[in-house]
C-alpha cells in the first residue's frame, strides 16, 4: 500500500479550507495532498507517522506540513468517543502554497514565508510561544470573515517564519517518490501494528508482511524509522 492522495476541494466562496474535526473525524489513512496543512491538536494523544518519522503527539501540538508530505495520526480510543468530555478535537487548515499568487510570493518581504513553506516539506512541529500564538490564531479563524481568515493565515505563517521556533520532523533525505517502495512497506507495517496493538504483535508476523526474516526486518525497520521495532 502507498500513501493515498487526498485533495481537499475548498468551498467556491473560499480560497482555502479550515475546519474542526471531532472524534472519529480526526482519523484518516496514511495520506498526502498537494495543499500545505496547518494542524492544531486541541485535544488528543497518540502516535503520528510523518514522512519517515514515528513518534508521539499530544494536546496542544501544532504542526505545519508542506505539499505532498505523507502523514497520519492515530489516537487513543478514549479520544474517539463523541459522548465524552475528552473527545478528540483538531483544527485543520489546508491551503495551496501559492494561494496569494506568484507576484505576491515574489515580493522580498514574503521571502521568509516562501522559505518556511519549502522547509515545511519535511514537516514542522512548533514550540514555545509560537505554538501558543498560532494555535490561538487558528481558533479565532473559525469564526472570522473570509477576508480576515486569509489575513490571519498569512499572519500565522509570518509568525512561524520570523521566530523559527520549530523542529523539523522528517529526515533530510526523505522523499515520497524516491522511496515509494519503502513507504509502501512501512505503511503496511504501521497499518498492521495500529490495527493489532491491543494484542501481542509477534515479530515473525510483522516481518512476514514484507517477506523478510526477523533479523533483516529489524535492521530494515531501524534504518527507516530510527527506532527498534520493540520500541515502536
Amino acid at each position: 500500500m502507498k500513501a493515498t492522495l487526498k485533495k481537499a476541494t475548498p468551498n467556491p466562496e473560499h480560497s482555502f479550507n479550515i475546519h474542526k474535526d471531532i472524534g472519529h473525524a480526526i482519523l484518516s489513512a496514511w495520506h498526502y495532498h498537494p495543499e500545505c496543512e496547518l494542524l492544531i491538536v486541541k485535544r488528543s494523544y497518540g502516535t503520528c507517522l510523518i514522512g519517515d518519522h514515528v513518534g508521539p503527539f499530544k494536546n496542544g501540538d501544532v504542526f505545519l506540513f508542506g505539499s505532498n508530505l505523507p502523514h497520519t495520526f492515530r489516537c487513543e480510543q478514549k479520544y474517539l468517543e463523541n459522548d465524552t468530555e475528552k473527545v478528540g478535537e483538531t483544527i485543520v487548515i489546508l491551503f495551496q502554497n501559492n494561494i496569494w499568487g506568484d507576484t505576491f510570493l515574489n515580493l522580498p518581504e514574503i521571502s521568509p514565508i516562501v522559505k518556511l513553506l519549502n522547509t515545511s516539506k519535511l514537516g514542522l512541529r512548533l514550540k514555545g510561544a509560537t505554538k501558543r500564538k498560532v494555535g490561538k490564531i487558528a481558533e479565532e479563524m473559525l469564526n472570522e470573515s473570509p477576508a480576515r481568515k486569509l489575513i490571519s493565515l498569512l499572519s500565522a505563517l509570518e509568525i512561524i517564519a520570523a521566530t523559527k521556533e520549530y523542529e523539523i520532523i522528517s529526515s533530510n533525505g526523505f522523499n515520497l517518490e524516491v522511496n515509494s517502495i519503502d513507504q509502501s512497506r512501512i505503511n503496511t507495517i504501521f497499518e498492521y501494528t495500529f490495527n493489532h496493538y491491543h494484542q501481542k504483535v509477534a515479530l515473525e508476523d510483522v516481518a512476514s508482511l514484507i517477506n523478510m526474516g526477523k533479523h533483516s526486518f529489524c535492521r530494515y525497520f531501524k534504518s527507516k524509522t530510527k527506532k527498534h521495532i520493540s520500541s515502536f
